[in-house]
């Protein structure tokens, strides 16, 4: 009985090429819906339905699905590796063992098919945060490390970077943008040099205190706005971290980035303080200490 394709010919032609080159091997499962006796107006009808009304899975529940299927495969697991994908489900895994840890990622993620509602604390859809750690889950040092190893280094990072701003951890966090997309992108950006900061002074990776003496300079970026009034305002503080503030003009892929240089430049000191005078010692003692002015034409909300 001859069939015909309707939709989906891209899928069979690469099935076919993978079939080819023999990286399909034995029987591939392929799911399929059959229709029988259309017209050729049915199958058109059938063909717009379909490619205008399908939802496609979430990408944090394809994840969560592709992590499950890794971890009962060590074939998937070495072709992830080989086409540097392996992070998604790496990431997952630590997402998994953060969770479970007492921090401030405890609770703020938003998962697969879970609406957010305003005041219920999740600032973070998981896709996003895993996105965000793919510069330190790629670090030579962390490559071959366990997610739970993983989780515990990047809970005591954000749990020293409370303890020098507390103010968003402290308050509704999702009137803040720390731990929403331009927050937690750019200061993962950051990570794996804080890391290798922390590991030249010979401290602890796990504990929260030698974060918070490396990022001890957050609290200074500055930036002015537009306040309510029109006038020009400079928030500083958790104030630059406000919604609708400084931080907030920082969007999209290279505002990230840039948010990131910005933390890198003015708020990262890599010299440890002299135990005497207080002072910085190393190569960083020419650079004076100053905070940064970043114009962005944003509301303030008070």
């Amino acid at each position: 009985m001859p069939l015909w394709i309707y939709d989906g010919q891209h899928r069979e032609g690469g099935i076919e090429q993978l079939r080819e080159r023999q990286v399909l091997a034995g029987d591939f499962p392929v799911p399929l819906s059959l229709t029988l006796g259309l017209d050729t107006t049915s199958e058109m009808k059938e063909f717009y339905e379909v490619n205008t009304n399908a939802v496609s899975v979430k990408t944090d529940l394809a994840w969560q699905l592709l992590t499950k299927m890794a971890e009962d495969d060590p074939d998937l697991q070495e072709l992830l590796a080989a086409n540097d994908k392996d992070w998604i489900t790496r990431g997952h895994s630590v997402v998994r063992a953060l969770e479970k840890l007492d921090g401030p990622w405890s609770g703020p993620f938003q998962e697969a098919n879970q609406r957010k509602r305003k005041g219920d604390g999740r600032t973070m859809p998981m896709p996003q945060f895993i996105r965000s750690l793919k510069p330190v889950l790629d670090m030579p040092l962390l490559k071959r490390a366990d997610a739970e190893t993983i989780a515990s280094i990047i809970n005591a990072y954000w749990i020293g970077i409370s303890r020098v701003l507390p103010e968003p951890f402290e308050q509704d966090p999702s009137d803040f943008v720390i731990q929403k997309g331009q927050g937690t992108v750019a200061l993962h950006r950051v990570l794996p040099q804080v890391i290798e900061v922390i590991r030249a002074r010979g401290r602890r990776l796990g504990e929260p205190e030698p974060y918070a003496e490396v990022m001890e300079d957050l609290p200074t970026l500055s930036g002015e706005a537009i306040g309510g009034d029109g006038e020009s305002v400079t928030r500083t503080g958790a104030e630059f971290w406000r919604v609708g503030s400084v931080a907030s003009g920082f969007s999209g892929d290279a505002g990230r980035r840039r948010l990131g240089l910005l933390i890198q430049t003015n708020a990262l000191w890599a010299a440890p303080r002299s135990a005497a005078t207080g002072q910085r010692n190393g190569a960083h003692t020419h650079r004076a200490r100053s905070t940064v002015s970043v114009s962005r034409r944003l509301p303030v909300l008070r």
